[in-house]
């Protein structure tokens, strides 16, 4: 009787351990188990934010030149020629006319009409790529300066971004001081409107941009 009891008893204490370590093998593949999924859900590839898209943006205009115009990720800018991908963009041509300009009759100008704006270039010779802008004026708000103002913008906004600014009288006069309503607001980022430089030109009525120009403001280049 005492062995069948010890051998009961050792039977008894074996099936309680075996029981003991099941349970715990099975808490701790639970456990792994848990660990891989929250692996999965924390590697979500991660979504671009707003702050990298402007981040991208900023970077793409400081290669932009001031007196630019830019439109569906393409610019155009003064007495270049590297403006096909703007052009290409515009769509079809409501116009294109060649200019003489010069006495000798040597050198003309090319102007094209898309729809709202207009290009004006100097032919250099008879290789198109080589000719240079002189001017582009927009009349339309899918067109933006490098400094983000476009036609329909309001007056206050123009003057709280460009700081340096002259006014042109009815003459063509600059008037160094004061706002006007209407009138044209020229700027250049050195303060100099000599023959040759550049400069933008905002033509405003009724505190609203309604033309934006840019301009190297001689015949010949």
């Amino acid at each position: 009787m005492k062995k069948i009891f010890v051998v009961s008893v050792v039977s008894l204490i074996f099936i309680l351990i075996t029981g003991c370590n099941s349970n715990i093998i099975t808490q701790e593949s639970n456990s792994t188990a848990t660990s891989k999924e929250n692996v999965v859900i924390t590697t979500d590839t991660p979504t671009q934010t707003g702050n990298e898209r402007t981040n991208k943006d900023n970077f793409s205009l400081n290669n932009i030149d001031e007196y630019s115009l830019i439109f569906d990720n393409e610019y155009i800018s003064l007495n270049t020629a590297n403006y096909s991908g703007f052009i290409n963009k515009l769509g079809a041509i409501r116009s294109d006319k060649k200019l003489k300009v010069d006495w000798s009759g040597n050198c003309l100008w090319r102007e094209r009409e898309f729809d709202g704006i207009t290009i004006c270039t100097l032919i250099v010779d008879s290789d198109e790529s080589r000719d240079k802008t002189k001017s582009v004026t927009v009349y339309s708000p899918k067109f933006r300066t490098k400094r983000n103002i476009s036609v329909g913008d309001k007056l206050e906004k123009l003057t709280e971004v460009y700081k340096k600014m002259q006014i042109a009288d009815k003459n063509n006069k600059l008037v160094t001081n004061g706002i006007t309503t209407t009138g044209e607001y020229l700027f250049n980022d050195e303060g100099n409107y000599g023959s040759t430089a550049p400069y933008i030109n905002f033509k405003v009525d009724n505190s609203i941009i309604k033309q934006i120009s840019i301009v190297v403001d001689d015949e010949a280049g």
